[in-house]
């Protein structure tokens, strides 16, 4: 299968990493992967990982913007001249994308739901759903449901997934160090690793350690963003 994955730009984040992952473990099952966005830190991984990288000038917010439009006709190009077969959208401006893609192109598009958005008359009014809709949680499916009448049938919910072979410890001093150049005990350490920002949740998890610490009083929390 020729798969085309769309996101506004390869920086550092939560979709980047999803995309990455995604792509990646696409490429591994013997199909072919293509990731079209603006420019980003990440792009070389993306090539490590036989993944071929198809520039353009999505890096903008609005939905609307002339890029979008110059995007569309340079990505009709290449998904005759790659057969493309799905594209897969990631955020809303490439949700408009794919939408204008699969109605000029005729190929399916899949969108992943990353998390929430504010319901704007425009969202509202043109929401450009995909043939199938993924929601990375049962909240963020009823977000959909709710706040734009998505149609349940359409959406499932799919948890990001995990590469665990990234995060294989190879001996115990390894971990111990890096604990140590941390400033961490030798008790277990419960770590979130995203933006410090509300809807991210760190409140949640602060007020939770109080409890986890009643049952392990060396339990540790570890915070990045």
């Amino acid at each position: 299968m020729n798969i085309l994955y769309l996101t506004n730009h390869l920086n550092i984040g939560g979709i980047t990493s999803y995309a990455l992952t995604l792509a990646s473990g696409m490429r591994k099952r013997g199909h072919n992967v293509y990731i079209a966005s603006s420019k980003g830190e990440i792009v070389s991984r993306f090539i490590t990982a036989g993944v071929e990288y198809i520039p353009i000038p999505i890096k903008t917010k609005s939905e609307v913007s002339y890029k979008v439009f110059i995007s569309k006709f340079k990505l009709l190009k290449i998904i005759k001249e790659k057969n493309i077969d799905i594209i897969h959208a990631n955020t809303r401006v490439t949700q408009v994308l794919s939408f204008l893609l699969r109605r000029s192109s005729g190929k399916p598009y899949i969108w992943t739901c990353h998390g929430f958005f504010k319901p704007r008359l425009f969202r509202k009014a043109f929401p450009c759903w995909g043939d199938k809709i993924i929601a990375i949680s049962e909240s963020v499916k009823e977000h959909l449901i709710t706040d734009f009448a998505a149609k349940e049938k359409d959406i499932r919910v799919i948890h990001n997934g995990i590469d665990l072979d990234k995060f294989k410890i190879q001996n115990s001093k390894f971990k111990i160090d890096i604990k140590k150049n941390l400033g961490l005990g030798e008790g277990p350490v419960i770590g979130i690793i995203a933006r410090l920002s509300e809807e991210k949740g760190h409140a949640y998890l602060i007020k939770a350690m109080p409890e986890v610490i009643a049952k392990a009083p060396d339990a540790q929390l570890l915070i990045v963003g």
